[in-house]
């Protein structure tokens, strides 16, 4: 990442954050006192109803953004994580059977190999929840990483399919082995 791109996430981070703040002292204000600060800013600017939607459109999208681009999911679902598992089990290359599609991803630096999985390719899935969708993992592998520094997943075409009503796109998840006996946390493409 480029330092202008590291300078504007650092920004963006302390934008999110501050706004955060503000909002939470906001509803303590309110919660312990009934006062409303930015009912009565809004009030004493003239710009009552205007002003306050727009503070609070910018808190909760604040609260948004922190959210996608700052939450670390490991955190509450830790199988999500590093996990530590016996990488020999992934160091043979591994493909599953009537392959038809590839994905190349760059590796990061030091990274030999990569495990993948992704749903499997039958329609009646995208009605059905990822238990189906996923079945025995049969389409799943085991990549090395090229001395270019990119790795080729081969896999048959997932299928979409539902989580919570939700319809996912298709999809492939990964996790780079990352030395003796541990896995990064996973990664998902679409494709």
């Amino acid at each position: 990442m480029d330092k202008k791109n590291k300078n504007n996430l650092i920004t963006l981070k302390f934008i999110t954050v501050t706004l955060m703040i503000v909002g939470s002292l906001v509803w303590g204000l309110i919660a312990l006192s009934g006062f409303n600060i930015v009912n009565w800013f809004s009030n004493f600017t003239g710009l009552s109803g205007i002003l306050d939607r727009i503070i609070y459109a910018l808190v909760g999208a604040s609260g948004l953004i922190f959210l996608f681009q700052h939450y670390n999911l490991g955190e509450f679902l830790p199988f999500l994580g590093e996990t530590i598992i016996p990488v020999q089990l992934f160091t043979s290359e591994q493909v599953p059977d009537n392959w038809n599609q590839e994905l190349q991803i760059k590796a990061p630096k030091g990274i030999t190999h990569v495990v993948y999985w992704a749903s499997d390719n039958k329609e009646e899935h995208n009605t059905q929840g990822p238990e189906l969708a996923y079945g025995q993992y049969s389409n799943s592998g085991v990549a090395k990483v090229e001395n270019d520094g990119y790795v080729v997943l081969k896999f048959r075409k997932p299928t979409q399919y539902k989580v919570s009503g939700k319809v996912l796109p298709e999809h492939v998840h990964y996790r780079w082995v990352l030395g003796p006996n541990k896995l990064s946390a996973v990664q998902t493409t679409r494709v």
